[in-house]
């Protein structure tokens, strides 16, 4: 994490106080750890809200506090099927087991899936395969 200027830090902190004291936080997550931890890790990729940057934290406390967040894009099947075709052309071990591991590599998140990418991450994940050189 970079360094914080003390109004930042006291920034994070007061969110930090915020998320562990919104309703929701208090009437399910803190008798629910696992599921908290869980849904951090979908998330954000991290498991404790101490982890998160200054804007993690404000997006974990707006849907904490029930505020809807944007709409999620996920991957699309033509994102799938480049990743899939560039992966075979490009990679030496063509395998869907180290395919998936370039990808959570990349995408610092444990996926078995490609489906379950956003169009971020794919975008992402189709940039780094075609940098790659043809084995």
């Amino acid at each position: 994490m970079q360094k914080l200027t003390p109004k930042q830090r006291n920034f994070r902190k007061s969110l930090l106080t915020k998320i562990h004291l919104a309703d929701s936080y208090v009437s399910f997550y803190a008798e629910n750890e696992k599921d908290y931890r869980d849904m951090l890790q979908q998330s954000f990729g991290k498991r404790s809200a101490a982890d998160l940057t200054i804007n993690q934290l404000i997006i974990l406390l707006d849907f904490l506090n029930g505020k809807r967040a944007n709409p999620v894009e996920r991957v699309t099947k033509a994102q799938i099927d480049f990743i899939e075709k560039g992966w075979e052309l490009k990679a030496r071990d063509k395998s869907k087991r180290a395919l998936m591991n370039f990808v959570n590599k990349n995408t610092n998140l444990t996926l078995i899936r490609l489906d379950a990418l956003t169009k971020q991450q794919a975008t992402g994940i189709i940039n780094a395969i075609k940098r790659m050189k043809k084995a």
